[in-house]
């Protein structure tokens, strides 16, 4: 796109150029040009990510600080750890997305209750499954920002708020920028509202810095995590490693 915008800015000055040498005072001929940039290629969608400590460098994977959390008072409590995520996309409609895939042939602990079947079902396959009974979970959530932050111990809404909805209070007037992780087996995952849950990113809205709010289209960004440990009990482990991430077509 340079290289044509470039060469469009070269063709107008050699146009006036050529008129202020000319000295022309009136018009002569008009002629009428046309000029086309056409791309026929589908376009692409590429990513990259690296796993980084909240006190710095890198890591392998999302993890929890469990000495910080005390089993029967605390609730959602953010990662130790966050990713940088980069992504290019020239395809109209590309974009991409985030969630675990607890049903997966390689998910260890593998969800038991199988594929959610309906909106009000309580078996929900999302989030960290525990190793002591693969049928309780952990749920998950994210947050993706344009900039580094420090992100503050995350925790339930309460008074007007709704309780079981993630906030962050560390803006100061408890701004819902976190959003539930869903899983493949989630339903209505690619049809329904679960579906724009997952974006982080997509060629023509953005990033989802908040649910359902769209905006700056940078290509390195960083996506924050939380888990809500209310249920967890010990000695026990929790963890998903099918958490994926997947460029695909809108």
């Amino acid at each position: 796109m340079r290289k044509l915008l470039v060469a469009v800015m070269a063709i107008g000055l050699v146009a006036i150029v050529s008129a202020t040498s000319f000295a022309f005072t009136s018009s002569l001929a008009i002629s009428t040009l046309t000029a086309t940039a056409q791309f026929t290629a589908a376009g692409s969608v590429n990513m990259s990510y690296q796993f980084m400590n909240l006190t710095g460098g890198t890591t392998n994977q999302i993890y929890w600080n469990t000495g910080a959390i005390t089993l029967g008072s605390t609730s959602w409590y953010r990662a130790d750890s966050y990713m940088l995520l980069s992504t290019t996309m020239t395809a109209s409609g590309g974009a991409v997305r985030i969630y675990t895939d607890n049903l997966a042939a390689d998910a260890s602990p593998k969800y038991g209750f199988g594929v959610q079947p309906s909106t009000n079902s309580p078996n929900d396959p999302e989030g960290l499954v525990a190793s002591s009974s693969n049928t309780k979970t952990l749920a998950m959530c994210w947050r993706v920002s344009a900039s580094t932050i420090t992100p503050a111990i995350n925790q339930g809404g309460s008074g007007a708020l709704t309780p079981g909805t993630l906030w962050d209070t560390a803006t100061g007037n408890q701004f819902p920028c976190y959003l539930w992780m869903m899983d493949k087996g989630t339903y209505n995952f690619y049809t329904g509202a679960a579906s724009d849950y997952s974006i982080i990113r997509d060629s023509g809205r953005g990033i989802q810095y908040s649910e359902a709010g769209w905006g700056a289209t940078q290509s390195n960004v960083f996506v924050y995590f939380g888990a809500n440990f209310a249920t967890a009990t010990t000695p026990n482990t929790y963890r998903t490693q099918t958490l994926r991430l997947e460029a695909f077509y809108e």
